[in-house]
């Protein structure tokens, strides 16, 4: 198999890998969400990326990701019945998983390289 090909698997491979660790989540279930949570709330078919996240009968709130927490005027306020779905992001977790991906791709094509070229030192 041509280098090129085995680099373009695993850069797909680890390309996979590389996420926020989403899950997606009943919006029952994220009041309250951690201050600092990455939060997607779906509507009107885009994503709104906050945190901050506030829900009550009639809405989702939150503040966007980017700006800080102490922004008031910055305050996003989104109908609950225009939500279509919510995901919760997980940055550590994607960030070891990712990682653990890397290392092992690395270390089959590390393997499979010895193989063809005698790394053994026999």
């Amino acid at each position: 198999m041509p280098a090129s090909r085995v680099a373009g698997a695993a850069l797909a491979l680890v390309s996979l890998g590389c996420s926020a660790g989403w899950s997606r989540r009943p919006i029952e279930t994220l009041d309250p969400a951690a201050t600092r949570q990455q939060v997607q709330v779906w509507h009107a078919g885009r994503a709104s990326l906050l945190h901050g996240v506030r829900v009550d009968s009639a809405t989702v709130s939150g503040i966007p990701y980017h700006k800080p927490l102490t922004c008031d005027s910055c305050v996003v306020v989104i109908p609950r019945a225009e939500v279509d779905s919510v995901r919760i992001g997980d940055l550590s977790n994607g960030l070891w998983r990712s990682m653990a991906l890397g290392l092992a791709v690395l270390g089959v094509a590390t393997f499979v390289y010895c193989l063809q070229h005698d790394c053994g030192g026999t």
